[in-house]
């Protein structure tokens, strides 16, 4: 099964398939598929396997079944916020696809741990602290739509908003801080009293 089937984890079209057979499987059977997926080599740096790894954990019912294996995924999904490639890029298409895994990558810790306490505390540092605008854009976000309720989310919103802050960052949070507090007086007068082309 891991050399024929989850073989193909390199071809995105399979990954749908090979994560909903991941929810049918044992865990034992599918820690070990994991096991081995983790270490495969990746020529392209597309960090295919990585994503399906953390795809295939979501699908579980009864992940305290998989072991460490989890937590190993789940820190080689954290660490895609800081992927780069290991040499110059020679295009804006190469440049692109590293900003593509970072906010992939947020993206998918959100959805696939997002029951846990600590996933809400990390997307909150990765929205404030984070060095490259990506994982913060994508933390603003997933904060935004995920964790609305959470106290802390629109002081951290409001700070993000008032920063001098990369642009694309910048507009994230205006339109999430727009369209998530709509109903809210309060936040639609502060929309009024901050820089929207900064």
């Amino acid at each position: 099964m891991k050399t024929e089937i989850f073989g193909h984890w390199a071809d995105e079209t399979w990954h749908e398939v090979l994560t909903l057979l991941a929810g049918m499987l044992a865990p034992k059977f599918l820690r070990e598929i994991l096991e081995w997926l983790l270490p495969q080599p990746d020529p392209d740096d597309v960090c295919h396997h990585v994503f399906l790894a953390a795809r295939c954990i979501g699908e579980m019912r009864r992940r305290e079944e998989l072991g460490d294996v989890e937590k190993q995924v789940l820190a080689r999904t954290k660490a895609l916020t800081r992927f780069d490639l290991r040499r110059r890029y020679e295009s804006w298409d190469e440049q692109a696809t590293v900003i593509g895994i970072r906010i992939r990558a947020v993206e998918m810790v959100a959805m696939v741990w997002r029951e846990t306490a600590d996933t809400r505390t990390w997307l909150k540092a990765r929205a404030q602290f984070d060095e490259h605008w990506a994982a913060r854009q994508s933390a603003v976000q997933e904060l935004a739509r995920g964790w609305k309720d959470d106290p802390e989310t629109l002081p951290i919103l409001k700070a993000r908003a008032q920063s001098g802050e990369h642009t694309m960052v910048h507009q994230i949070v205006v339109q999430e801080l727009a369209h998530g507090w709509k109903d809210d007086p309060a936040v639609q007068t502060f929309l009024k009293t901050i820089n929207i082309e900064s």
